[in-house]
């Protein structure tokens, strides 16, 4: 851990052509392969599933115990979640010069998290980081991060399962707003 904040933090006195984060990714992950190193993988986590999640009922006894246990935890991811996907929305409506629905965000939020977790998926919202990521490559439409996947990391496509990362398909701007653009980068 040390030594990947030293990299982080000393590369940049070097070169800013690459991005210090990513040489400290391969240079531990290098390390960590050639001193083979015990290092847990993802796969050690478990497998992913070959099939599509299936709709079920979560079998939890519906009463007043098991809603002051649950609600006070639901009640807080809520709120996070709803407080990023606001400020990000904010930030993307910022950098494109537009304006969002945000109470078409926040409820297709709501409405997608339900439904999350009748498919066994967990909550998520908007990311700021990706959303600004996603803006400044000139992504403007509701399939700009699907296409980036597509084209970009075609084996990426079998990781992307979860109902947040598929609710990022249809987050963007209106149509109208899509021929903006910020600087000359586009993702193409």
């Amino acid at each position: 851990m040390a030594a990947g904040i030293a990299i982080i933090y000393l590369f940049p006195r070097l070169t800013r052509a690459i991005p210090a984060a990513l040489v400290a990714i391969i240079v531990l992950t290098a390390v960590a392969m050639m001193m083979s190193l015990p290092v847990r993988w993802l796969g050690d986590a478990g497998t992913i599933p070959s099939t599509l999640p299936f709709l079920s009922v979560p079998h939890v006894p519906f009463t007043l115990q098991t809603l002051t246990i649950i609600f006070p935890v639901a009640f807080a991811i809520a709120i996070v979640g709803l407080l990023e996907s606001l400020l990000t929305a904010q930030i993307v409506d910022d950098l494109t010069m537009s304006r969002s629905n945000k109470h078409r965000e926040t409820g297709g939020l709501g409405i997608a998290n339900i439904v999350a977790g009748f498919f066994g998926g967990m909550a998520g919202c908007a990311m700021i980081g990706q959303s600004v990521i996603n803006v400044t490559a000139g992504g403007r439409g509701r399939f700009s991060r699907f296409r980036w996947v597509l084209l970009r990391c075609p084996k990426a496509v079998r990781c992307e399962r979860s109902a947040a990362s598929l609710s990022c398909l249809f987050q963007g701007l209106e149509p109208s707003n899509r021929s903006k653009t910020l600087g000359s980068t586009r993702l193409t």
